[in-house]
């Protein structure tokens, strides 16, 4: 009869957990749904945008080493935004997540796409630079770009393979009483007096794996991360940082020497039209400079969008492996899930930043989308640019 009973209070506990967390996922579903929405959003924006991009920079412009960094840079991005659609599953299975293979797979993934993406960045950065600021000296040529993205792209599968193991279901349990998130107000718990315990349900998420045997490695792959991101921010800072110095410098020595030239030639009507002709050279090589401007200015604010992305996930990242705590019930508060996701938002942002900036990529996107919703043909000439 003893048995009978302790059996009964078993299945009523497990009962009662399941319930616990079958409340806390109702709730936590309606917490994430502003997050959700804002994912397919931009899940849309960022597939149609990057598919836009690959096609604009890899058949209708003239082919460069940029220009095919850019077209690898979309297909990296594409690949990321289009796992949105998976994240906005798992938030809204939440604590019920448990395919672990689901998880190491997604993992793996988006990593080796996040991995190209900010490592072709740091390339463009470098090839921006050589070519504006060193552009007497050997440049990337176009199969050796085509070499070095496909190059990048393999190292970092290869080295995102290390997911695959270090990714895990790890349990979360979450306090039913004392909560920070106040779960116990949301599932009608009733407040607890000194003298009472303080229970858990116990739900899922997908993280790096908790197992006392892989934390060695999973600190080193943390280390891999923060040095990846480090590096990709002195290269970027470095070379945009001395492109901006240089244009500057070359703006206005261009200017004072326009001036000038004017000024000393105006008198005499032969010396007057050697002075027209090396001002329309001029302007010519200035068209030239805006041209290469426009361009390295588009990657610079692409690059300072990877690093605002990057560091607060990063950070928090860190602050959550090793604040084992804090990783309770805080790791389901909406505004960490969108801080974890800030990867996601750098891959959306390089077709915004080109129809902002680039005339011809905003022309070619109208031509595109307006006859799609008016049934009306625009004309598209099919000139390389």
């Amino acid at each position: 009869m003893e048995v009978s009973h302790n059996e009964s209070m078993s299945l009523n506990e497990t009962f009662d957990s399941q319930a616990v967390l079958q409340r806390i996922h109702d709730y936590l579903v309606t917490s994430y749904l502003p997050l959700m929405i804002w994912l397919g959003i931009t899940c849309v924006i960022g597939v149609l945008g990057n598919i836009e991009t690959i096609v604009f920079y890899g058949w209708n412009t003239k082919a460069s080493s940029t220009k095919i960094f850019i077209t690898w840079l979309a297909a990296s991005d594409l690949l990321v935004c289009a796992m949105m659609i998976d994240q906005i599953v798992e938030l809204n299975i939440n604590v019920h997540f448990s395919n672990r293979h689901h998880c190491k797979i997604r993992y793996f993934i988006e990593y080796a796409g996040i991995y190209s993406s900010g490592i072709l960045l740091t390339i463009i950065s470098v090839d921006r630079f050589r070519k504006v600021c060193r552009f007497s000296k050997k440049q990337f040529s176009i199969k050796s770009t085509q070499c070095a993205s496909s190059i990048t792209v393999c190292l970092c599968v290869l080295f995102n393979l290390r997911l695959l193991f270090l990714i895990d279901v790890v349990d979360v349990p979450v306090p039913t009483l004392s909560d920070p998130i106040q779960t116990a107000v949301v599932v009608d718990v009733p407040v607890p007096t000194l003298s009472d315990p303080i229970q858990t349900a116990v739900g899922h998420d997908c993280s790096f794996s908790k197992d006392p045997d892989l934390s060695t490695l999973v600190f080193v792959s943390h280390a891999a991360d923060f040095i990846f991101l480090l590096a990709c921010l002195t290269i970027m800072t470095i070379c945009y940082g001395r492109l901006y110095f240089h244009i500057r410098k070359h703006s206005q020595q261009l200017s004072s020497y326009i001036a000038q030239a004017r000024f000393k030639n105006s008198s005499d009507p032969v010396m007057r039209s050697i002075t027209t002709c090396q001002s329309e050279n001029a302007s010519v090589f200035h068209s030239l400079g805006d041209a290469e401007r426009r361009l390295t200015h588009m990657m610079a604010l692409k690059a300072l969008w990877f690093v605002l992305c990057y560091v607060p996930y990063l950070v928090l990242s860190v602050f959550l492996e090793f604040n084992n705590e804090s990783e309770r019930s805080f790791v389901l508060r909406p505004g960490v899930q969108f801080a974890l996701r800030l990867p996601h938002f750098n891959s959306v942002i390089n077709p915004i930043v080109f129809i902002l900036l680039n005339p011809q990529y905003r022309s070619f996107v109208r031509r595109q989308v307006v006859p799609a919703f008016t049934g009306s043909s625009l004309s598209t000439s099919q000139h390389k640019i």
